[in-house]
């Protein structure tokens, strides 16, 4: 069955954001498709049936999913957008683990500063590091991200990750 990645990462972010019930089995599959949109280079992705179906039918966010698909060229991932796949496999494990033990704030944060990637996947020229500090800031008030989600925040604002300590340490940003 094909699905929509752009929607699975915003609906499992959404889902994260809001500490949905059904949010471990969101991030379980996206898990599962982020080596395929990787690999595939493409958002239109197919899994079997048995791994989507737990999200299939949810009321709150539903995952578009179709039996046929044709692709074409505004299905592929540009190599721009890069950067923002890498750090959606680097923060799911971790959201996972802070899922699994029940760290809501920082879950939370985490899903409102990733709820909005799956558009600078695919408009990777939409993203704007000054306006994404806001989100960035507000996880680590709540929460200390793994030195790699460290680095992998600072490569996307252009900065080091001293850089962006001390960024984040010396100012609020603004709303």
């Amino acid at each position: 069955m094909h699905i929509n990645s752009l929607n699975l990462m915003y609906q499992t972010f959404q889902s994260c954001r809001l500490t949905q019930p059904l949010t471990g089995t969101y991030l379980s599959v996206l898990a599962q498709a982020l080596p395929l949109i990787q690999q595939e280079q493409r958002y239109i992705i197919s899994l079997p049936r048995n791994v989507i179906r737990p999200i299939l039918d949810t009321f709150h966010f539903p995952v578009q999913a179709f039996w046929w698909h044709r692709f074409n060229q505004r299905d592929r991932v540009e190599l721009t957008a890069q950067p923002f796949l890498n750090i959606i496999v680097v923060v799911i494990p971790e959201l996972q683990h802070l899922w699994a033990s029940q760290q809501l704030a920082p879950t939370r944060a985490l899903g409102y500063a990733f709820h909005n990637m799956h558009q600078f996947v695919r408009r990777p020229e939409r993203f704007d590091p000054e306006d994404y500090l806001y989100s960035i800031h507000r996880v680590y008030l709540r929460w200390q991200p793994s030195p790699l989600l460290q680095a992998h925040f600072a490569h996307l604002l252009k900065r080091t990750p001293e850089e962006l300590s001390m960024l984040l340490e010396r100012k609020e940003p603004e709303i």
